[in-house]
């Protein structure tokens, strides 16, 4: 991935697949691949990728101040819910449809904390 958006290689030749260009910044954490889709995080903007064809599944935007852009991000395969971190926010989304299944505030005093899911 690159400022322009994201391109997919065939692992074993090499062979460029598909290039999905990003609306918004570049991503700023490697993209994850889940059963089948790429999700991507780019600035406030989260997109979930068909990871054959590079076409848009389902997009989010986050609709937070700039300085607080997604950070980080983990699939729990448990219950196929991606979270991501946006500073002093943690969110959970279904990873088929992008609902949102919960969104947190984690900001007790919010110029100590910065939330970073892991799993």
């Amino acid at each position: 991935y690159d400022a322009y958006g994201i391109n997919m290689y065939n692992k074993f030749s090499g062979e460029w697949l598909w290039h999905h260009t990003l609306t918004s910044w570049s991503p700023t954490c490697p993209p994850l691949i889940y059963n089948g889709k790429v999700f991507i995080n780019s600035g406030p903007m989260i997109y979930c990728l068909d990871v054959v064809t590079g076409n848009e599944i389902w997009s989010y935007d986050l609709d937070i101040s700039p300085v607080s852009v997604a950070w980080d991000m983990v699939v729990s395969s448990q219950n196929d819910t991606l979270f991501v971190s946006a500073k002093y926010f943690l969110f959970a989304f279904n990873t088929e449809n992008g609902d949102v299944q919960w969104q947190k505030d984690v900001a007790w005093d919010y110029k100590s904390l910065e939330a970073f899911p892991s799993l």
